[in-house]
């Protein structure tokens, strides 16, 4: 009797330690809690993709904080953040300038560590470049979000008034501007509107030029900037202002400014990013039904288009990275990239999207960006965990050939010996 009534008791002690052990379980579960920094076009759709993951993912909750989509001022919220390493952001968005210096810091966690191997078939979906400028030392720190490029916007209406097709070289941009702005005689009318303060976009810009003669930023890990292809390139940026064929207003506007102006029938030509595009296809646009995009037009040979967009990686400072991880494959899904495409013009990170039938059909932009996003080149952010002070360096020259301070010659020269100096002082 006794004995049975102590093996009634143990049953009992045992069964409830292990519904102790199992609530504890379900309870860690229950409490994943995941945040992720992304600045306002990564917030695109955010809510309707945290509320779709949650109903399928119920032991994971997901919190959005929104910061800044000037690359500076949200590079200076990260420095702060990972200075103090401070996890309660597991997931941050980030620009292509970002991902190197981040990973090398040691503020990036390595996502080899937290997806199997079949994962890299899905990686072969996303473009190429876009996958490259997130990898570090053959490591995966952040996987594309949603692309960027520069695009070459024109006129059509007024191409096709003067028996002009979209220019394919240098000498049939300038041709294609000086005989249109003759004919129209409207001294509002900019032949061709960039981005040249000293900002990021100059350096963009500058990419798009570059590319067009085969020109480089570093190679092997040199600077290589000061070289007779990026001097033909520069030069033939600044001869824009010179000439008269871009405003000189271009040295202080940024993409905002140009996407008005183009958008108020003041320009035959634009290169700026695709957020634009929707404000023109609105029946209330003065420039609706108008619009044209195409690659970016060379000298030596075809150009292309300065890569851009944000990435989503995992602070290593976090907690529940694993969650984190479920979040970050489920917003950058096939569909969730298909639905950002439909309803903005953001550009898709994978490449069979742009052939989407439902795209297509429902968001016509898609028709013009195919053209224009398909050729793209990066900035070297791959390359160095330096570029941001590299960068700095190469807007401040740039703007002053912009504004006439200084030749090409003489920009290109002073930004190589600048930039080689802080490479030797990171060195030491």
């Amino acid at each position: 009797m006794n004995r049975g009534r102590g093996l009634t008791l143990f049953l009992f002690l045992f069964a409830v330690v292990g519904l102790a052990v199992f609530a504890g379980g379900q309870g860690e579960k229950e409490q994943q809690n995941v945040v992720i920094m992304v600045g306002s076009h990564g917030q695109y759709l955010i809510e309707e993709t945290m509320e779709a993951f949650m109903a399928e993912h119920p032991t994971i909750s997901v919190e959005a904080v929104a910061i800044s989509s000037v690359p500076q001022e949200s590079w200076q919220t990260y420095t702060t953040m990972f200075a103090a390493q401070d996890g309660s952001a597991h997931i941050v968005g980030m620009y292509p300038t970002d991902v190197v210096h981040m990973a090398e810091a040691g503020w990036l966690t390595d996502l080899s560590q937290l997806y199997d191997p079949s994962y890299e078939k899905e990686l072969e979906k996303f473009n190429r470049t876009a996958v490259e400028i997130n990898t570090v030392g053959g490591n995966l720190y952040a996987v594309p979000l949603y692309a960027d490029a520069l695009l070459l916007y024109y006129r059509k209406d007024l191409l096709e008034k003067y028996g002009f097709q979209p220019p394919t070289t240098w000498d049939e941009l300038t041709k294609q501007v000086q005989t249109i702005k003759a004919g129209e005689n409207d001294p509002n009318l900019a032949g061709y509107i960039f981005q040249a303060p000293k900002i990021e976009g100059v350096v963009c810009n500058f990419v798009n030029f570059q590319s067009g003669v085969g020109g480089e930023i570093m190679k092997d890990g040199k600077i290589v900037l000061d070289s007779p292809k990026n001097r033909e390139a520069l030069s033939f940026m600044v001869g824009l202002v010179q000439k008269g064929i871009a405003p000189e207003s271009v040295t202080t506007h940024n993409p905002n400014d140009d996407s008005i102006q183009f958008g108020n029938g003041n320009a035959i030509f634009m290169n700026n990013w695709p957020f634009a595009l929707n404000k023109y296809l609105d029946p209330e646009s003065k420039v609706y039904g108008k619009v044209g995009i195409t690659r970016m037009v060379g000298n030596d040979q075809p150009g292309a288009s300065c890569l851009g967009g944000v990435s989503i990686g995992i602070n290593n400072f976090s907690e529940d990275k694993d969650g984190a991880w479920e979040f970050v494959k489920y917003i950058t899904n096939y569909e969730w990239n298909k639905q950002r495409a439909i309803r903005s013009s953001l550009l898709p990170a994978r490449d069979a999207v742009y052939q989407d039938p439902e795209l297509l059909e429902k968001n016509p932009a898609f028709k013009l960006l195919a053209e224009g996003a398909q050729y793209l080149k990066s900035r070297p952010t791959h390359q160095t965990k330096y570029y941001i002070k590299l960068a700095d360096r190469m807007q401040y020259h740039f703007n002053k050939a912009m504004l006439g301070m200084q030749t090409p010659e003489e920009a290109l020269t002073n930004a190589q010996a600048e930039m080689n100096k802080i490479l030797e002082e990171e060195a030491e």
